[in-house]
């Protein structure tokens, strides 16, 4: 489906301990956090998001105590963080950009995120003790599908290549 993102968004985190999953459900007309219990397989808590529109990508922090996601607020896309202790829910974006796919680094001091800017999509990072942004990729093409694999090291897809030159399979 054109503008769709149902294959490159994660719908699905795993706790740090890896004994819950966090997952979006529709509930009416907005959509709940579920946080499920792999072991038992008990629903233990079900959080209303009804102060945004389709929220999606939900990520654990490293500790266990938020949860990152993006969604809609005004037709625009933000990143919002949950504290788990408080259900509060922080817009920590909140600009023209449409901003998703977050992502927490290994150590939790960053959010990483996605940015549609001038048409294509760019990494952008939150540092979470000065809540300054700072834009991690640059020019005429798209990154996408994030990880981190140590506390410094990003590894993502990039359309970043010469048109001239054949790409090996």
């Amino acid at each position: 489906i054109p503008g769709q993102r149902f294959n490159t968004v994660s719908w699905i985190t795993w706790s740090p301990q890896g004994d819950h999953i966090a997952y979006l459900v529709r509930k009416g007309k907005y959509k709940s956090l579920v946080i499920q219990n792999v072991l038992t397989k008990d629903v233990e808590r079900r959080i209303d998001l009804d102060m945004v529109d389709e929220p999606e990508s939900p990520d654990y922090s490293p500790d266990g105590t938020t949860i990152v996601f993006s969604a809609l607020t005004a037709g625009v896309g933000d990143i919002f963080e949950l504290d788990l202790a408080t259900e509060e829910v922080t817009n920590l974006t909140n600009d023209a950009f449409a901003d998703y796919a977050p992502l927490y680094s290994a150590d939790g001091s960053t959010i990483v995120h996605l940015a549609r800017v001038s048409g294509n999509n760019k990494y952008f990072a939150i540092n979470r003790t000065n809540q300054t942004h700072t834009q991690l990729t640059f020019g005429m093409h798209d990154d996408a599908g994030g990880q981190f694999i140590d506390d410094r090291t990003l590894v993502f897809a990039s359309t970043a290549v010469d048109p001239a030159q054949p790409i090996d399979p």
